[in-house]
Parts: C-alpha cells; structure tokens; sequence
C-alpha cells in the first residue's frame, strides 16, 4: 500500500510539471513603443438597434464591451490590470470551446499586461490617430491586446470591442455574463449558412459603427471626456480578425469616416456584391494566413482588391488562421497541435507588428513609406499576393 501511495505522489509530481510546461504562465511582450499605456473598459449600448441574439433579441439593447489602450502621462501609482480583465470567466469559457477541461486555461488569470487601468492619458496639442480593434467568431478583445498596446505606445488611441454572443463570454460591469451564441453561426453544411453569416458579420459591422457613433457625438457622455478629447476623428483606422476584419470592410465601405482597414484573414465571404465591388478612397491592406489561401473567402476578397486602387494582399507563409490572435499565450505546443503554424511565434510576431505600424503609420499619420517592398525585401515568408482569383 505504501509503495503503491508512493507511486501515485510521484505520478502527479511528474504530471504537474508536464502540465506546467504545456501551460506555463507565459508574460506578454513588452510594447515598442516610446509611451507608456494606459486602459479604460467601458459597457455601451446602443438603443438605436434591435438586439439580434439571445434573451434580449427584438428589444433596444444591444450591449457591447469596449477597452480603450492609449498613451499615458504616468503610470506610477494605478494599477497593472491583468491580460484577461475578467479573468477565469473567460478563460473556462474559452477551454469548453477547445473541450478542454474547465480549469486547463486557469493560469490566464496569472498574466499581467502592459496597461495600467485608468491612467492619465497624456496631452498633446493635436489629437491622436484611432484605430478601432475588431475580434473573430469566437475570439475576445483582449485576444489582440498585444496589437492594442503596440499602437498605442506609438501614439494611437485604440478601442477595442468584445463583440456580444460572438465572444466566449462578455461580462458587464454589473456582472452579467452573456455567452456565446452557438446557433448564430451554424456549420457549413447547413444549407443557411452564408445567410446566418451575413445577419452575423452585419451585427459586427453595426458595432464597429456605433463605437464611430460614440466618439463622434459630441455630446456623449458613454466615455471618459478627457481620452475622447484628444481622438483625432479625422484619423480612423479599423483593424480586425476573420470576422472582425470583414465586418470592417463593410464599414469602410460604407462610412467615409474610415480612412484606412487592415484585415486579419478578413472573412469578406458572406458580405454582399455592392459591398466587396464598392471603390472608396480608404486604403486596405490584407494579410492571409497559408491556411487560408484558396479559401472559399478568396472570391470576395479578390473583387474587393480589384475594385480599389488602395488595397493590398500579402500572404505570410508557415502560418494558421489563428496565429493572428494570441492563443500562443495559453500554451507553446500550439503548433505541435496543428493551431498555429510552422513559422516561429516571435519571427511571425515581429513581421504583424511592421505591416500594423506600416500601415497605420502611412495611412493615418500620412507618413509615405512603401512598406510592401520593406517587408518583402526584410521577410522572405512575406510575399505579395497581385490578385486571388484562380488560387
């Protein structure tokens, strides 16, 4: 009995520390930039705009979650806020839809980001550039909160939205958590796919534009008067993933107000033909996974390239659809499952960080640089898509 007790203690022993390697608490990188960051996190709703999903669907609420990264004055003094703000709420909801057991991604919790919650922000005579950061089906905004940071140490403001039954979980400041919801976007086999997906990508669409909405109206009190005094409304850029980056596009093309939209594997497949074959004076600039080339979503993607004299596509090689987000943060055996790709985590890293200051730098700041020919010149795992048809 004794030995077999011994046996049982060892065996955990060792099982602890596989499971600590394959998920240790992993610290985030450390912003490029010459500003500090500071974070607000905001609870919005739209009574303009039928609720679509869940309990609340045919009524005026439409509630999303937004956190702002900025330039801070100092950051002495407040609090470093975690990665995951709400930590083992979203990382256990997270871990059902990897079916993974509950407390498998716990170690999130652990985490710390860069920002620090309710920072000054710093003035300036001029305002900063915006960029609005959207996620993909089942993603959350802090899941780019690497991108967040980035740019706002090179002094943008970024506001980034947890898009409402297309997160694992959104969680409100009075502590109601709103889940996923399964049946808005269907599998592909269902003969209703592309509608549910438009009805879908359009509801991420309108919440790009109501957080336009906000921070334009000059006499709306849903964010803190200091940060939104100093939004250069003149300068805004949406950056997005898979869903998030083609609900962007249907912005840009529709609001003047966007001058510039950097997609992430921009999911464009459901959007409609006025939609992809509308020429705008925005500049795009789209980066595919190798995953993803020959994707069904090549066909939208391709119209929206031919139909606009600022747009560009580069493919980056050794690469998965998710290797866009930040689930190399849960685990580095990410690849080894097949989730991310070939393609080091840090050389993939320092490639998105130049295409996102590139392009927002260029497009935004109005700094000209051909940065398509920088970055293929510095990374061969970069290369230039001319079109995608027939691919």
């Amino acid at each position: 009995m004794k030995n077999r007790t011994f046996f049982i203690y060892i065996l955990a022993f060792f099982l602890s520390i596989i499971f600590h390697m394959a998920f240790p608490v992993t610290a985030m990188e450390f912003p490029s930039g010459p500003y500090d960051v500071g974070t607000q996190i905001y609870d919005w709703t739209d009574h303009e705009r039928l609720e679509t999903y869940g309990d609340e669907a045919g009524t005026n609420l439409r509630k999303i979650k937004v956190q702002a990264w900025y330039p801070a004055n100092t950051v002495e003094g407040f609090e470093q806020l975690p990665w995951i703000p709400e930590g083992r709420v979203v990382s256990r909801k997270l871990a059902r839809t990897f079916y993974f057991p509950p407390f498998m991604l716990d170690q999130s919790e652990e985490v710390l980001s860069n920002s620090y919650l309710k920072a000054p922000v710093l003035s300036q005579d001029k305002g900063y550039p915006v960029v609005v950061l959207s996620h993909g089906w089942s993603g959350f905004r802090t899941l780019h909160s690497d991108l967040g940071e980035l740019l706002a140490s090179h002094g943008f403001i970024v506001l980034g939205i947890d898009h409402t039954y297309g997160a694992p979980v959104v969680v409100f400041e009075n502590g109601e958590e709103v889940s996923i919801d399964g049946e808005a976007l269907p599998g592909r086999d269902d003969p209703d796919f592309l509608k549910y997906a438009e009805v879908f990508i359009n509801t991420y669409a309108e919440d790009i534009s109501f957080v336009l909405d906000v921070i334009t109206d000059s006499d709306g009190n849903q964010m803190d008067e200091a940060l939104r005094s100093l939004l250069d409304l003149n300068k805004i850029g949406l950056l997005g993933h898979s869903t998030g980056g083609g609900a962007g596009v249907k912005v840009a093309a529709m609001d003047p107000r966007v001058r510039g939209i950097m997609g992430l594997d921009p999911w464009v497949e459901p959007l409609s033909n006025n939609i992809v074959k509308k020429e705008t004076t925005a500049s795009y600039l789209f980066l595919r996974s190798e995953e993803w080339k020959g994707h069904k979503n090549d066909v939208n993607l391709c119209e929206v390239l031919n139909n606009n004299n600022q747009a560009e596509l580069f493919q980056i090689q050794g690469t998965t659809h998710v290797d866009f987000t930040m689930i190399y943060m849960y685990s580095p055996m990410t690849s080894v499952v097949g989730l991310t790709g070939s393609l080091d985590r840090d050389r993939f890293e320092e490639i998105q960080e130049t295409f996102v200051l590139e392009f927002f730098e260029s497009s935004l700041q109005g700094l000209q640089r051909d940065y398509g020919d920088y970055l293929e010149d510095n990374y061969p795992e970069v290369f230039r898509v001319p079109s995608v048809k027939n691919q």
